[in-house]
Parts: C-alpha cells; structure tokens; sequence
C-alpha cells in the first residue's frame, strides 16, 4: 500500500507522518507546493495546516486529482475542510478559536469510528468550521457543542476529521488512522457502511 501524505506546514504533521508509517507499507510526503501526481498512490491523507483550504498552495489540486482517480481520502483538520468545501459547504469562523483542548466527540459508530469508544475524546486546534454540507456530505461526528467534526462522502471513499488524531490527548486516534487504512487495503470491510449520520439516519 502506498499513501501520499500531503504536507501543509503544520508542527503537527511529523506525529501524523510517523503514525501512517506504522500502518502504512509505504508513506511519500508530498510538499502541498509540488504539482499532484498520485499515478502509484492507494490512498490519500490530506494534513493538517494553517489558513485556509484555498490559501494552501496546490491543496485543493491534489484533492481534486484523488477524488477524479477514485482513490480512498482522509482530511485531517485544513484537510477536512478542504474536502468540506470541495463538495460544497460552507468553512465559518467557529464561535470561538481551540487551540490545543481534548473535547468529546459523539460519532456514528460507523467508517473511521468503528470499534471507537461513544464518545470519545480527541484534540481540537482550529478556528474555522464546516457548515451547511451539501447532500454529497454527511457528518459522522459532532461535539459537545454542536459543531462538525468529521465527515464522509455518502458514495466515495473520502473522509474528514476536523480534530487531530495524532496527538497524545487523542487516545483513539491510532485507531482511527487504521480504521481508515484498513479500508484502503481491503474494501469490504466495515468501511462498506459509512453512510450513517450521527442522528441515526442510515442513507444507502
């Protein structure tokens, strides 16, 4: 398996990079900078970053390109919103700025949260967020006070997280970087069922 990470400057993306190399058989960084090429790549991880999705250089091409191959995606944090807006929805400013606090998070129990404790607790550091998500869309998740914190494409393999997995107060979130590259290496696993929202409506 080979997955592309996609480097968008954040101090957080080490971790990320060495968690995906335990899981993954082969993992290219990728400068969001270069020009997308993902001609040998299973999967797609879209990193965490500052600013915004349309402010990252090359992001919202490398996205484009993986969604057009058909290949398996994960958005974590400026990841997640770039596919938010890819698709259609809205990025807001969050009623106020987290940078670094462990929330509960309520999910679906479905896709990237199987086998994943209800709720559970992950780490937020951002202060803009998805709203408004077009059909496409469905939030897998939400925390305490409303807001999106991940997403799933109701028909591709594509998946966002708005938290961080790969930092210590997240204690699931090894868990959740191999739900998701399980997924990528075998298809017909529990992944297959991702279309449950977090109010309970399954969607086919």
């Amino acid at each position: 398996m080979t997955l592309v990470f996609v480097e968008n400057h954040d101090s957080f993306s080490f971790t990320l990079v060495d968690y995906l190399k335990r899981i993954s058989t082969q993992v290219l960084v990728k400068d969001h900078s270069e020009k997308p090429c993902l001609d040998t790549a299973s999967c797609l991880v879209l990193g965490p970053g500052p600013g915004t999705p349309n402010d990252s250089s090359r992001l919202m091409q490398w996205l484009e390109q993986g969604v057009q191959k058909k290949i398996p995606i994960l958005g974590v944090c400026l990841g997640h919103q770039a596919i938010g807006v890819y698709f259609g929805a809205s990025l807001v400013k969050a009623p106020r700025a987290i940078h670094g606090e462990a929330h509960w998070v309520k999910h679906s129990g479905q896709g990237l949260f199987h086998q994943i404790s209800q709720p559970a607790q992950f780490t937020r550091y951002h202060s803009l967020v998805l709203q408004d998500l077009p059909d496409s869309l469905v939030a897998s998740a939400q925390s305490e006070d409303g807001q999106i914190m991940a997403i799933q494409h109701r028909e591709k393999p594509i998946f966002g997280v708005q938290f961080h997995p790969e930092s210590f107060l997240s204690p699931e979130g090894f868990r959740l970087l191999q739900n998701f590259c399980s997924f990528v290496q075998c298809p017909q696993t529990v992944l297959r069922s991702t279309s449950k929202s977090i109010s309970g409506t399954t969607h086919i």
